[in-house]
C-alpha cells in the first residue's frame, strides 16, 4: 500500500515538473512577445535606447522558446522569431556598432526561414505574416532607395535584395527589387552579381528588353566574355522565338567586335547569329539568304563588326545609342 502511494505521488511530481516545463517554455513565447510589443512602441517613438534593449530582450526570450521541443515548431514562436530576428536586422542598419555585436549575422535568414515555416504549416498567423511582409518591404525600399540616392550602391544592392527575399515569404516574386538590386550593383561595379540579378529579372520576364543584353553585358564588364556569349545563346535555345534575345546577343556580338569568341569576323559565327535572326548575310561575297522576307533583300554582311550598325542607319526606325545600335526594324523581321 505505501509503495502504490508513493508511485502516485511520484508520477504526480513527475507531471507537475513536466507541466512546470511545458509552463516556462510557454512563458518564454509569452515574454517575447511583450519584449516585441515593447520594441515596436520605441521604435516608433524612435526611442532607440529603449528599442534596442527590448529587441535584445525580445531575442533572449524567442531562442528559448525555440529551443524547447514543445515550442520550437509553435506558430506563436515561428512567427514572433521572424519578426524578432528581422527586426534585429532592421535596428542593425543604424549602424550602431556595438549594438551590432548582438545581431547573428544570419539574422535576415534566420527572420525568412521562421516565417516562411509559421506561413507554410499554418493558417494561425497568415494575415499578421502578409502585413509584416508589406511594412518590412516598404521600409527597405525606403531605406534602399535613399542609399541608391547617396550613391551607397553597396547597401542599396543588399536592402533591394533583402526586399525581394522577404517577397519569398508568402509566395510572390518582387521582380522590381531585384532590378532594382541588379542596377545597384551595376553602378558599384559589382558586375557579377549586376549579372545574377539581371539573369534573375530576365528569368521572369521582366523588362527582356533590357535584363537579357544587361546580364550579358555585366558578364563582359566582369571580364567573362564567353560567360555572356553563353548565357544569350543558352537563353535562346530555351527561348528560340523572344526577340529580345536575338537583340541582346546581336548588340554584345557588335559591342565586342574582336574580342567575340568566337569573332564577329569568322564567317561561322556570323553566320550562326544571322541564321538564329533569320537575316540575309553573305559569306566570302557569296549572298545568302537566310530568309524569305522579301523586304530584307539587300544584302549585308554580319562578318564586318560594324554589320549592326550599318543595318540600324538603314532604316528610318530607332537608331538608338551608340554601342546599343540594333533596331526595331531589326526585331520586327524576326521570324516568329
Amino acid at each position: 500500500m505505501k509503495t502504490l502511494k508513493s508511485t502516485r505521488v511520484a508520477l504526480l511530481a513527475g507531471m507537475v515538473l513536466l507541466s512546470g516545463a511545458t509552463f516556462g517554455q510557454k512563458k518564454s513565447e509569452t515574454d517575447a512577445a511583450l519584449a516585441f510589443k515593447s520594441f515596436e512602441n520605441a521604435f516608433a517613438s524612435q526611442d532607440l535606447v529603449t528599442a534596442k534593449k527590448s529587441i535584445l530582450k525580445a531575442k533572449e526570450a524567442i531562442d528559448l522558446a525555440a529551443a524547447h521541443p514543445e515550442t520550437q515548431k509553435s506558430p506563436k514562436t515561428l512567427f514572433y522569431k521572424g519578426e524578432i530576428y528581422t527586426a534585429l536586422l532592421l535596428v542593425a542598419m543604424t549602424g550602431d556598432a556595438e549594438f551590432n555585436k548582438s545581431v547573428p549575422a544570419d539574422a535576415k535568414e534566420i527572420g525568412i526561414a521562421a516565417y516562411k515555416e509559421a506561413f507554410t504549416t499554418s493558417d494561425k498567423f497568415d494575415s499578421d505574416i502578409k502585413n509584416s511582409m508589406n511594412v518590412i518591404r516598404n521600409m527597405l525600399y525606403t531605406t534602399g532607395s535613399a542609399a541608391y540616392e547617396a550613391k551607397k550602391y553597396d547597401v542599396s544592392m543588399e536592402t533591394f535584395a533583402s526586399a525581394s527575399q522577404y517577397a519569398t515569404v508568402v509566395g510572390e516574386v518582387d521582380t522590381t527589387a531585384i532590378y532594382y538590386a541588379a542596377i545597384s550593383a551595376d553602378n558599384d561595379s559589382n558586375y557579377v552579381k549586376a549579372a545574377e540579378y539581371y539573369k534573375q529579372a530576365a528569368s521572369y520576364g521582366y523588362k527582356p528588353e533590357i535584363t537579357f543584353r544587361a546580364a550579358g553585358m555585366s558578364y563582359i564588364n566582369a571580364g567573362q566574355n564567353e560567360k555572356a556569349i553563353e548565357f544569350l545563346k543558352e537563353s535562346i535555345n530555351k527561348s528560340p522565338k523572344d526577340k529580345a534575345l536575338y537583340f541582346a546577343l546581336g548588340t554584345i556580338a557588335m559591342d565586342l567586335k574582336d574580342d567575340v569568341v568566337p569573332s564577329m569576323h569568322e564567317p561561322e559565327h556570323a553566320r550562326e547569329i544571322a541564321n538564329m535572326a533569320k537575316v540575309p548575310i553573305k559569306i566570302a561575297g557569296v549572298a545568302v539568304d537566310w530568309t524569305e522576307d522579301e523586304e530584307l533583300d539587300t544584302v549585308h554582311d554580319p562578318c564586318n563588326p560594324s554589320f549592326w550598325m550599318n543595318y540600324s542607319d538603314a532604316h528610318s526606325g530607332y537608331t538608338g545609342n551608340e554601342g546599343q545600335s540594333m533596331t526595331r526594324e531589326y526585331s520586327k523581321h524576326i521570324i516568329i
